[in-house]
């Protein structure tokens, strides 16, 4: 009796894992993908800009404070490449499962139709997922690439910031310049492929009663 009663528990659970639920926890994981693709890109604009205007030929402002703005900007820029990472791999382990219960739940159906449209709905969520992943891996290298970038130039300038020697790096000021505009590109194509996954799959919204 207790072994029949193990076998069921283990088919219900089976059965409890799929629903609405996994669903949610997928979303949610997009969700944060969205979000940390946003504060990145939010970063790569400030830290170029703080860059750019330090070492613009009519900076009027003070140097140190300038630096030291500048390198928390990159503190910064590094952490939110840490979370966006970290986001990422979470979504992956969410998305594995999920879509192999919903592509081995097909051959429940017994109508047919019904089992066509699944499968239709099934390959073209894969789809916008998958739009998602390859976005934002080569995003978040970029980004990391970028963050190389903005630390050359903070351990350069740290020791030599002055206007002859801004001049000398005017080459690798507007290759990061244009990483910069690159990168940040990368996360807004991240950031909508996200939101189309989200806005084609999220579960209908509770509307609670008004109070009587």
């Amino acid at each position: 009796c207790s072994s029949l009663q193990n076998g069921f528990s283990g088919v219900f659970k089976k059965k409890a894992e799929a629903g609405p639920g996994q669903v949610d926890d997928l979303l949610d994981r997009i969700e944060r993908v969205h979000v940390d693709c946003e504060l990145a890109g939010k970063s790569v604009r400030e830290t170029i800009g703080l860059l750019q205007a330090m070492t613009a030929r009519d900076f009027k402002g003070d140097p140190a404070q300038a630096y030291t703005r500048y390198l928390e900007s990159i503190e910064l820029s590094e952490r939110r490449a840490d979370e966006l990472r970290k986001s990422i791999e979470p979504m992956r382990a969410a998305a594995e499962p999920f879509f192999a219960q919903w592509s081995a739940s097909l051959g429940s159906f017994t109508n047919p139709e019904m089992r066509r449209h699944s499968q239709t709905r099934l390959t073209e969520t894969r789809e916008r997922y998958q739009a998602i992943v390859a976005s934002v891996e080569p995003a978040h290298a970029t980004f990391d690439a970028y963050n190389r970038g903005l630390r050359d130039h903070a351990l350069f300038l740290g020791h030599d910031f002055n206007p002859n020697s801004v001049q000398a790096i005017q080459g690798e000021l507007r290759g990061l310049a244009k990483l910069a505009v690159e990168v940040g590109g990368m996360l807004d194509k991240s950031r909508a492929a996200a939101r189309a996954y989200v806005e084609a799959s999220s579960l209908p919204v509770q509307v609670e009663a008004a109070d009587r």
